[in-house]
Formats: structure tokens, sequence, C-alpha cells
């Protein structure tokens, strides 16, 4: 693989996510699905995976910020964009003028949307935000019907959608994620039963999607699921992401020996240690430095010591490295995978949180066709 002018890159499967395209089609069962793209799509390049997407028949995005849905409009979209965090609302005309979807829980920016739609002589597009217990944005439930009236009374809005977010999923806290689906469904319930009807009802994820299949309601959100960055069951789901850097050094040091800063690490016999030119500055945490491995010639081997800015040392024992061998910090090599959902489980980072934390300038993307 060419490296581009850089000891380490991030390989993208771009046949792996159209693959994962359609294995999401398959519990759909008729709901539609907003592909959520933020954050450059959790590392993987929200221009490459929001194309593949929408050739793959996706016709929904998430984002999380304003700039990411006008970025999303400057690849060329035309689907329609769901911000789910709130903007300013003295940007709303910006947003309207780019026909984009905005996430709506507050009056004031009701009534920027108000005013932006006389002036610009089109309806503003908002999903109502519930807060059925995740603490963040969204209106406590019951105070959405009295909103939802002011809104209605405000004019020029129109309320295409009501959401919210669980908190949890059914394997850390069933009885938590289904107060939620209950909550929200009450909240909807009631809506309706006072004349309001939202053509696009959401609350579950991925996961939920397969946990709690009566929560679908009429669209589902998704980011993991497309990037195979979790198991799901009754999916066949492929990881994209292969992380890889090579080995920039080696030398043989003594029992005793200590790595890195602060001492945390000492050889207990003769051995090798292989650095890397990847440090925490280009996203590889310190949280790797005590139960953190790499793959080298198909084989596992720790971290040793403290991750610095810009390089990690490994210990390979007497294994025979050489400069220039190439190391996987996620991603197959051989026999042998590391996975998000083992870096999650060592770590303690969410599962996203790494591939979404490494740098796009400093690790090149190389994007290729081939289902590994």
């Amino acid at each position: 693989m060419d490296y581009i002018g850089r000891d380490s890159l991030l390989e993208i499967n771009l046949s792996g996510l159209r693959h994962n395209a359609q294995e999401v089609k398959k519990i759909l069962k008729g709901h539609r699905v907003i592909a959520v793209v933020k954050g450059n799509a959790y590392g993987h390049g929200m221009e490459r995976v929001s194309k593949v997407l929408e050739e793959e028949g996706i016709d929904f995005f998430g984002v999380a910020l304003l700039e990411e849905a006008l970025e999303l409009r400057s690849f060329g979209t035309e689907k329609p964009i769901l911000i789910q965090g709130a903007i300013d609302p003295n940007r709303v005309k910006e947003a309207m003028t780019n026909n984009l979807t905005l996430l709506l829980s507050d009056i004031e920016t009701a009534k920027q949307l108000s005013l932006a739609s006389q002036k610009l002589k089109q309806k503003a597009v908002v999903h109502i935000k519930v807060d059925t217990g995740m603490g963040r944005f969204g209106l406590l439930p019951e105070n959405v019907l009295s909103f939802v009236k002011e809104v209605a009374q405000l004019g020029g809005i129109y309320m295409e959608g009501i959401y919210s977010h669980l908190a949890t999923s059914k394997s850390t806290n069933e009885e938590y994620a289904r107060m939620q689906i209950s909550t929200f469904s009450k909240v909807v319930e009631e809506l309706k039963n006072n004349g309001y009807k939202f053509p696009l009802r959401h609350i579950s994820n991925s996961s939920a999607s397969i946990d709690f299949p009566e929560a679908s309601f009429d669209i589902v959100r998704m980011g993991s699921a497309f990037l195979g960055a979790k198991v799901i069951k009754g999916l066949d789901l492929k990881s994209l992401m292969t992380l890889k850097s090579r080995v920039s050094f080696i030398k043989r040091v003594p029992p005793g020996s200590c790595i890195s800063y602060d001492m945390t690490y000492k050889t207990k016999k003769e051995t090798s240690i292989a650095v890397i030119n990847m440090g925490y500055s280009d996203g590889l945490s310190r949280r790797f430095t005590k139960k953190g491995e790499v793959l080298i010639k198909g084989k596992r081997f720790p971290f040793a010591g403290v991750i610095g800015m810009n390089n990690a040392m490994i210990d390979v024992g007497d294994e025979n490295i050489q400069i220039g061998e190439e190391v996987v910090i996620l991603g197959r090599q051989g026999n042998e995978h590391i996975s998000l959902q083992e870096i999650a489980d060592k770590t303690g980072l969410a599962l996203l949180e790494f591939p979404a934390s490494l740098s796009p300038t400093r690790i090149p993307k190389v994007y290729i066709d081939d289902i590994k």
C-alpha cells in the first residue's frame, strides 16, 4: 500500500459500505432511514460516504451542525438534511435558503423561522425534539403540546417530524430504553388527539431498530450500522476501517529499561521496542497505553508506555521486526482482527469515538473497493 508521503494512513472500504447499506435494507421493512454522517461520517469521510449511500438509495441525511449540513450541500446532494443540533437563531435564514431541516425545541428559534419564512416566501421545515430521558436538546414531554400549539400559531413553519433520542440500549438498560419509547409514544398520541400529526416520527437508532422494532415508527436514524462499527443481530455487517502505520525505528533494550514518559512501563527482560510515528495529536488516545495492542506480521503486540504526542512505542519481544514493517492499529492483518468494539471495550472510549477523533490532516484517507 502506498503511504502517500505519510507513515500512517486510514483505509476505507467502500465495497463494505455498499454491502452494509444492502444489509440495512433487510431490517427497514418499508421504513425510511436517516443516514447519520455527522463528525465527518464518524471519521470515515462525509463526502465519499454520503455519495455511496445516496447511490444505494438513502434519501435522508442527518448531521449535528449547520456547517456540516452546508458542507454536505456543497458535495452536491439535494436530499433532505436534518440538523440534529441547535443552531444560532440568527442563521435560520441561511439554513432555509439551503433547504435544511432543523431541530426545533425553543420558541426564539421558532419566531426567527416564522419571520424568515415571510421574507423568503417559503416554509421552514422542522422536526420537534422531545427529551424523553437524554437530558440534552428537546422539550420535556409535558411541555410539547403547548409548544406545538404556539408554533402553529406563528405560521410559516412546517412541522414535518417529531423525534427523541435514546440514552441507552437493550443491552445496557432495557427498562430505561422502553420507558423512553413509551414516553415518546404517549406524546405522539396526545398530539394526534389534539389534531397534530407528524409524517416523520423517529426515535430508533441502529441497534434499536433490531431490539425494539415496534419503535421504528416512520423513519429510523442509522450511523454505526452503515459503518459496520458494531455487531447487530441478524445483520452481516463489514467493518470499513483499517488504520495503518509502520515501524519507523527499532532497538534492543536490556531488562529494567523504562519506556516513554513517567516511567510507567519497565521491561521485564531484554526485548525489542518498535516506534511508530503516530500519537495523540493523530487521534491515538492515551487510553491505549495500558491495554491497547497492534498487529505486526499477523501477531499482537502491546503498546509500551505512555503514548506521546507524535509517537507510540510497541514491545515486540524477540520477534524479528524490521523498519518499514506494517503496523495495524485498527482492522485486519493475517488471521487477527482488532475491531472498534475491542478498542471500545479495552479503552473505555465510545464505540465511534476513536475513528471520529482521528486527525483528517495527519492521517490521509485511502478509499478502496474490496470487501474483506
